[in-house]
């Protein structure tokens, strides 16, 4: 477990606009250092 990466804040139970480069929606994301590390 050497690569675990830890999240500054988790948001579940939304609607997320992630403006990647397919302006794609998520109902949950974990941010870390300002940028999303993972999307649900």
């Amino acid at each position: 477990m050497d690569n675990v990466v830890y999240a500054d804040c988790v948001l579940i139970n939304g609607k997320v606009a992630t403006v990647d480069a397919h302006f794609s929606f998520k109902r949950a994301i974990a941010v870390k250092q300002g940028w999303i590390i993972n999307g649900w």
